[in-house]
């Protein structure tokens, strides 16, 4: 009996030995895996960190001799001083060429060469480029507010095709800010008009202009022409308007619902049921061949404000009705078309509308000038845009700043220039 309790004794202690090993061991083997574990993650931080490191370091290399590179390539390729280089601040709205066919472009001008360009890098230092362009019909962004620095002889453009009721813009911060102004207004410094008017046989542009000079109007030939007779005995429809914004500052909407219900007028686009896609030929044809009258109404009532909606008309076998706030004969030929606003209201619009239609020999009449002059539009060359005036105007005097600056740019641009009650009641 006490050989077996001695023995049982024996057997518990092995037991616990046992146990206190493995415990031990487990212990032990539950270090070393925690200390591996621990290791492994220094060392993966401190691979991550040295990868960054040299990321960091290859893109500085990288950036520091691109950078050096294109200094010297633009320093290589100036064929022109710095003084005739003009730099676009920002964007025509989506346009960051403003209609030019390139970012970077050397105006070759009858009287004067200019870089222009939309690289605010193409210099050294913004304050090396002769003049700097601002389009302002929108806020300046968060990255292009205006320059942080500006030299003494360094010319600042106001630069603007929008009517001042669509223009978005804060020019309270911009009193003697701008030393010239390019825009649709005949009283800009540079005025850039959608279209020009020349004379065919001298090619001298005539109209946009203050005071136009016209010749008498010669309407003989409209009678007896067989071609353009023609014609107009094919034209089978009144009056259509092309439109995507109906509710606009000058109410043209209502006008033209007042005359739908003296004449037929047929709405294309947004504001109406008929559908034509812009810059689509098949448009025009339909002009040409089947309506008689085009609605060139603007959407502002403004000073000298005409847009391509005129002029697009004029270029096409059809009589524009104008409603806007501009003096026409300053844009276009007399009697090349209709004045809404001189008519006393809407119905007495409509009657001398129905009474052209009715009578084709009166109505031949408004092509006359055609024999005399062209239309053209902007898009003829670098010779119809406004940039070689700018160019010329800024290369006169490259190193002396225009002692004209427009003290308050706000009141220029708006004061009285607009209205929104039309002579014409509808």
């Amino acid at each position: 009996i006490k050989l077996k309790k001695k023995k049982k004794h024996y057997s518990y202690l092995c037991a616990t030995y046992v146990y206190i090993y493995k415990v031990g061991v487990m212990s032990f083997s539950t270090s070393k895996q925690m200390y591996s574990n621990t290791r492994c993650l220094k060392l993966a931080l401190r691979a991550t960190i040295c990868i960054i490191f040299l990321l960091t370091l290859i893109i500085l290399v990288i950036f520091t001799r691109n950078n050096a590179r294109n200094t010297a390539l633009r320093m290589s390729r100036q064929p022109a001083p710095q003084g005739s280089v003009i730099l676009f601040w920002n964007g025509f709205f989506q346009d960051k060429r403003w209609t030019l066919p390139a970012d970077t472009f050397h105006a070759q001008c009858p009287r004067a060469n200019c870089i222009f360009t939309n690289q605010h890098d193409f210099l050294p230092s913004i304050v090396d480029y002769a003049a700097i362009v601002f389009h302002t019909a929108r806020k300046f962004t968060l990255f292009y507010g205006t320059p942080p620095q500006r030299a003494p002889n360094q010319t600042y453009v106001f630069a603007q095709l929008e009517s001042p009721t669509h223009t978005w813009h804060n020019f309270q911060a911009e009193s003697n800010f701008y030393n010239l102004t390019l825009s649709y207004r005949l009283d800009s410094d540079v005025v850039w008009s959608y279209n020009v008017v020349r004379t065919i046989a001298t090619r001298q542009i005539i109209a946009p202009a203050l005071d136009p000079i016209w010749p008498a109007v010669e309407v003989a030939w409209t009678q007896n022409d067989a071609d353009l007779l023609l014609l107009i005995e094919g034209k089978r429809k009144m009056v259509a308007w092309f439109a995507s914004n109906f509710k606009v500052a000058s109410r043209r909407e209502r006008l033209v619902k007042a005359l739908q219900t003296h004449v037929q007028v047929d709405v294309y686009g947004k504001c109406g049921t008929l559908r034509c896609e812009r810059f689509n030929s098949s448009c025009d044809e339909l002009l040409d061949k089947d309506y008689k009258f085009y609605l060139s109404f603007e959407n502002s009532l403004c000073k000298d404000y005409v847009t391509e909606k005129f002029f697009n008309a004029l270029q096409r076998h059809i009589v524009p009705v104008v409603y806007g706030g501009a003096n026409y004969t300053r844009f276009a030929p007399p009697h090349s078309y209709i004045d809404a606003q001189d008519f006393k209201n809407a119905s007495s619009l409509a009657e001398y509308l129905n009474y052209l239609s009715e009578h084709p020999y009166q109505y031949a009449k408004y092509f006359w000038w055609r024999r005399y002059y062209r239309v053209e539009a902007n898009d003829g060359g670098l010779h119809m845009l406004p940039y070689c005036e700018l160019c010329e105007r800024i290369h006169s005097k490259p190193t002396v700043r225009r002692t004209q600056v427009y003290e308050d740019i706000n009141a220029f641009w708006t004061d009285k220039v607009c209205t929104k009650k039309a002579r014409i009641d509808f």
